[in-house]
C-alpha cells in the first residue's frame, strides 16, 4: 500500500468545516435577553445597578423599557463580553442602568418585547422588594444620616402673600456627602421662585457634626384653604467606604435619593368686602406720579408718570389704575412697562409713560390716582393716593417769519492710521459727532462773579491750609485738655466748690453727712493723696507739700472726722465758711494751652492720615471659565453680565463679558465692553488684542481710543496705567510732596543733617515728575477717565425729549462707537454730553457705561 501526504487543500477544508461546526454550536445555543439580578432587595431612595445582558445578539437601538411606578430606571453604559468554553463562544453585550426605588413595597419590572439584530426577543419579568435602605456596611438606616424638609412659615398665610420658604438638608459628616443633583421639586400649585445658591453650615446635634445645607425661595398661594405640597427630591452621594490600587486608596460612593417629608400650607381667604379699587394686589406696594413739565404752551409734550413698585403677587398685577385726563389733551398711551429683578418673580416695578398734548391754553389737574391691595402683615386693606398736579398750559407763540437751519457740525478730525491686528491694516473709521438739536432750557437766574485774581485767589487757596491748622490745633488742645496731669484735682476742686456753696446754715443730719463725706472724698483727691482714708498730719503733710496752709487743712479734716465718726456729731458754725475758703486759696497750676503743641498730642492725628492714605478695597472676579470653554457661551455670558453688574470695575469680568459676547457673534455690544476692560487696564496684553479684534469686527473705532492704538509716541506713558491709578500716583505725589517739605522744615530746626536734605530732595523730584505724567495721562485720556463716560455698542437716535411717542421732536442719528457724558437719566433714558457741547436722550440700553453698571439689553437688542 502506498502512503501519499496530504494536500494543502485537504487541510484547508478541514478547517473550513470545523469553523462551520463551531458557528453552528454557537448557533444552536439561540439567543437571549435577561435582568442581572432579576430578582432580590432594593433600597428606598438609593441607587443601584441593574444589567440587561444581550447573548448572542445585540440591540437594535436602546431598547424602550416598560414604565414601573415607584422605580426611575436610567441608562449608564454599554459593554461587550466574549467567553468560550468547550468550544462554544458566548458574546454579550451588557447595558448598565442605574435604578432608583422611590416608594417602598414590592416592584415588578414586567415582562417586554425588545429588537435585537437577530429579531424580536422577549425579556422575563423582574421582582425586588424595596425596603429601608441602610448605607455600606454600617448597618445605619438612611434617614439618620440624611434627613431633609420643605420649611413653611409658622403661622397661616394669606391668598396671594409672599411668603418665605426654605428647604434644608442634613448630613452626618462622618460620610463625607457630596450634593449629585439639585433639588427637583414641582412647586404647583403654588407660585414660587427659582432656589437662591445653598448655604452650607456645619451644626451639633445630638452630639454629632452634621452639615445642614439650605437653600431659600420665596412663594405665593393663589387659592386658600389647605395646599398640599409636593415632596422635594435631591442626589446625595455618600462615602460607604474605601478601596485601594496598589498603594493608592479612594473613597467608594453610593448614591442616594433624599425625599422631604410631605407637608400642608394654610391658606387664609382675603377678607371681605374689599374696597372698590381692590383689584387683586397682595404685598407692599408704593405708587408715585410726576408730572414733567408743569408749564408748557398748546402743542408741546407733558409726560404723566405713574409707577408702580414693591413686593407682591406680581404674577396676577397686570395693569395701573386708570387717570381722568380733560378733553382739551390729546393722549398717547404707549405699553406699561414691567420691569422685575433678575431671578426675581415677587419683586419689580410697573411704569406707564402717558404723553399729553395739550389743544387749548387753561389751567388743569392731574391726579390724584388712586389704587388699593391688601397688606398681609397689617392685614386690612390699603389705599395708595398720589400727588396732584396742576399744569398751566400757555396760549402757543406766532410762528416766526423766517427760520434759519443750523449748520451742520462738521466732523471730528480724521484718526491717524494705525495698527491693529493686521500691520497693513487701517483702523475702522471713528463716527463723527450728532448734529445739533435744542437743548434743554436752564431754570431759575443765575448770578456771577469775576475770576479771582492775584492776592485774593491766593488767600483763598491758602485758606485751605489755615483751615487745617486750626482744625489740627483744635484737636490737638482737645487732647492736650483730656491728657492734663492736673485736670482731675481741678475737677474735685470745682465739685467741693460746689457741695460747700450748697449746704446750708442748719443742714439736717443726712444732709451734714452727706457735705462731710463729699468734703473727705474729694480732699483726696485735691490734695493727691495716696492714701484712701489719710490722717490729719497726712493730710497736714499733702497740704504742705502743694505749697497751701497744711494747719489749716488738719484742723478741717479733724473736725469733720469727729462730726462723722464721733459720739458728738456737732461741728463747729463757721466750718463751712472756714473749708470754703482754704479750698479757693487752695494753690492749683492752670492749664497751659501752649501744651497743645507737643508731639504726643499732635501724633495721632498724623498716625490717623497715614493710615487713611493707605485704605483701598479690592473686589474678586466669579470665575465661568469653565462653563466658557465647554461651549456654553450664553451661560458664560450670564455669569459674567451679573458679576459686571455687581462690580463694574471689575476688568477682568468686562474682558470674559466681551469674550462671550464675540462667541455669538454679538461685536458691537463685545467691542464696547473690551473698551471698558482696555480703559480700566490698558497694559494686560490679552485686553489689547481682543479689544483689537472686537473693533475690527464691529466695524467702528471710539474716537478717543485711535491714539492710543495707533502707535503715537505722545500716548505710550498714558496707557502703562489706567486712569483710576494715576489719579492714585497724583494723590502719591501729593503726599510725597507734603513729606519732603516737612523734611526740609524739620532740617532748619536741626541743622547739619544732611541725610534729611538729600532725601528731602528725592522726595519732592520724584513728586514733581510723578505728578507731571499724572495730569498729563489723565489730559490724554479726556473723557475716557471721566466716571459717568459711556460708549454707544448699537447705533441710535439722539433725541431732544426723553420719549419716542412724540414724532416731531427734533433728533440725529447716533452711530455705534459714540462716546459721550451721562449726566442725567429719566427712567430707561440717558442724557448723553459730547464734547463739543451737543446733549441728547438716548436709550439705556443702546449703552455701555465704561466704569459704571450697565443696563442689560432686551432680548431683541442681544441678536443685533
Amino acid at each position: 500500500m502506498e502512503l501519499r501526504a496530504s494536500s494543502p487543500f485537504t487541510w484547508l477544508r478541514l478547517l473550513q468545516i470545523a469553523a462551520l461546526l463551531l458557528l453552528g454550536a454557537a448557533l444552536a445555543s439561540g439567543q437571549s435577553v435577561r435582568w442581572q439580578p432579576d430578582r432580590g432587595a432594593l433600597g428606598f431612595g438609593q441607587t443601584t445597578e441593574l444589567q440587561l445582558i444581550f447573548e448572542d445578539c445585540s440591540p437594535d437601538g436602546t431598547p424602550s423599557l416598560p414604565a414601573v411606578p415607584g422605580l426611575s430606571i436610567e441608562l449608564a453604559g454599554q459593554s461587550q463580553s466574549w467567553e468560550t468554553i468547550n468550544f462554544s463562544m458566548t458574546r454579550r453585550v451588557i447595558l448598565t442602568y442605574m435604578a432608583r426605588a422611590t416608594q417602598k413595597g414590592t416592584l415588578r419590572i414586567p415582562s417586554f418585547e425588545t429588537k435585537t439584530d437577530k429579531g424580536t426577543v422577549r425579556v422575563r419579568q423582574a421582582e425586588f422588594q424595596v425596603g429601608e435602605a441602610t448605607v455600606g456596611q454600617s448597618g445605619a438606616s438612611l434617614d439618620s444620616i440624611v434627613q431633609s424638609r420643605l420649611n413653611l412659615p409658622d403661622t397661616d398665610v394669606w391668598a396671594g402673600e409672599v411668603f418665605p420658604l426654605s428647604y434644608t438638608l442634613s448630613i452626618a459628616r462622618r460620610f463625607s456627602a457630596q450634593l449629585a443633583s439639585n433639588v427637583e421639586w414641582s412647586s404647583t400649585p403654588l407660585a414660587a421662585e427659582d432656589w437662591a445658591k445653598p448655604e452650607m453650615a456645619d451644626v451639633m446635634v445630638g452630639g454629632e457634626n452634621r452639615t445642614v445645607v439650605t437653600y431659600r425661595a420665596r412663594a405665593m398661594s393663589k387659592e386658600a384653604g389647605r395646599v398640599p405640597l409636593k415632596q422635594a427630591q435631591q442626589l446625595v452621594n455618600l462615602q460607604t467606604g474605601t478601596s485601594t490600587f496598589g498603594l493608592f486608596a479612594r473613597p467608594t460612593m453610593e448614591q442616594f435619593t433624599i425625599t422631604s417629608q410631605p407637608v400642608t400650607l394654610n391658606v387664609k381667604p382675603l377678607p371681605v368686602p374689599a374696597p372698590a379699587l381692590f383689584s387683586g394686589a397682595v404685598g407692599e406696594f408704593t405708587l408715585s406720579s410726576k408730572v414733567v413739565p408743569v408749564q408748557a404752551t398748546v402743542g408741546e409734550p407733558i409726560t404723566w408718570t405713574l409707577e408702580l413698585a414693591g413686593v407682591g403677587n406680581w404674577p396676577e398685577i397686570t395693569a395701573l389704575p386708570s387717570r381722568q385726563v380733560s378733553k382739551d389733551f390729546r393722549v398717547v398711551q404707549p405699553q406699561a412697562k414691567r420691569t422685575t429683578k433678575e431671578g426675581m418673580l415677587f419683586e419689580g416695578t410697573l411704569s406707564e409713560d402717558v404723553v399729553l398734548i395739550a389743544t387749548k391754553p387753561g389751567t388743569y389737574t392731574l391726579g390724584p390716582v388712586r389704587w388699593s391691595y391688601f397688606d398681609p402683615k397689617a392685614g386690612e386693606y390699603r389705599t395708595l393716593v398720589t400727588d396732584t398736579y396742576t399744569v398751566t398750559i400757555a396760549a402757543a407763540a406766532p410762528p416766526p417769519a423766517t427760520s434759519v437751519a443750523p449748520s451742520p457740525v462738521a466732523p471730528g478730525g480724521s484718526a491717524t492710521p494705525g495698527t491693529l491686528l493686521n500691520p497693513s491694516a487701517q483702523p475702522p473709521p471713528s463716527p463723527a459727532l450728532p448734529r445739533p438739536i435744542p437743548r434743554d432750557p436752564l431754570p431759575g437766574e443765575s448770578r456771577g462773579w469775576e475770576p479771582l485774581t492775584g492776592g485774593a485767589l491766593l488767600s483763598a487757596a491758602g485758606s485751605s491750609v489755615a483751615a487745617l491748622a486750626v482744625f489740627w490745633f483744635g484737636l490737638a488742645l482737645q487732647r492736650a485738655r483730656k491728657q492734663d496731669p492736673a485736670r482731675p484735682r481741678r475737677e474735685a476742686r470745682d465739685r467741693l466748690l460746689h457741695v460747700l456753696v450748697q449746704s446750708t446754715s442748719g443742714p439736717t443730719p443726712a444732709q451734714l453727712k452727706v457735705t462731710l463725706e463729699s468734703f473727705r472724698k474729694e480732699s483726696v483727691v485735691l490734695l493727691a493723696s495716696t492714701h484712701l482714708t489719710p490722717s490729719a498730719a497726712q493730710i497736714q503733710a499733702q497740704a504742705a507739700k502743694a505749697s497751701a496752709d497744711g494747719a489749716t487743712w488738719s484742723v478741717l479734716w479733724s473736725e469733720a472726722e469727729r462730726a462723722l465718726f464721733g459720739s458728738d456729731a456737732a461741728l463747729p458754725s463757721d466750718w463751712r465758711q472756714r473749708a470754703e475758703a482754704a479750698v479757693r486759696t487752695f494753690p492749683l497750676r492752670p492749664f497751659n494751652p501752649l501744651s497743645s503743641f507737643r508731639l504726643r498730642h499732635l501724633a495721632p492725628f498724623l498716625v490717623w492720615v497715614v493710615v487713611c492714605s493707605w485704605c483701598f478695597t479690592s473686589a474678586n472676579a466669579a470665575d465661568a471659565t469653565a462653563t466658557y470653554r465647554s461651549g456654553k457661551f450664553v451661560e458664560a455670558e450670564t455669569t459674567w453680565r451679573e458679576r459686571v453688574t455687581t462690580a463694574p470695575t471689575d476688568w477682568i469680568a468686562r474682558h470674559n463679558l466681551a469674550l462671550a459676547l464675540g462667541q455669538q457673534d454679538r461685536w458691537g455690544e463685545a467691542a464696547a465692553h473690551a473698551t471698558a476692560a482696555y480703559v480700566q487696564q490698558p497694559r494686560d496684553p490679552s485686553v489689547r488684542w481682543h479689544l483689537e479684534l472686537s473693533l475690527q469686527r464691529a466695524g467702528f473705532t471710539p474716537g478717543e481710543l485711535v491714539p492710543f492704538l495707533s502707535g503715537n509716541p505722545v500716548y505710550r506713558i498714558a496707557p502703562l496705567l489706567s486712569p483710576t491709578h494715576w489719579t492714585l500716583v497724583l494723590v502719591g505725589a501729593a503726599w510725597c510732596f507734603v513729606t519732603a517739605v516737612c523734611l526740609q522744615l524739620y532740617r532748619s530746626f536741626h541743622p547739619g543733617t544732611t541725610l534729611l536734605r538729600t532725601l528731602a530732595l528725592l522726595l519732592m523730584t520724584l513728586s514733581i515728575v510723578a505728578g507731571t505724567l499724572g495730569f498729563a495721562s489723565l489730559y490724554l485720556y479726556r473723557s475716557l477717565a471721566d466716571p459717568r463716560a459711556a460708549v454707544v455698542w448699537q447705533t441710535s437716535v439722539l433725541r431732544s425729549i426723553p420719549t419716542e411717542a412724540v414724532a416731531n421732536q427734533k433728533s440725529s442719528p447716533l452711530p455705534a462707537g459714540s462716546i459721550g457724558v451721562i449726566d442725567k437719566d429719566f427712567l430707561g433714558w440717558r442724557r448723553l454730553a459730547f464734547s463739543n457741547g451737543q446733549t441728547g436722550w438716548v436709550h439705556a440700553k443702546d449703552l455701555v457705561p465704561l466704569w459704571r453698571a450697565p443696563v442689560r439689553p432686551p432680548a431683541a437688542a442681544k441678536k443685533k
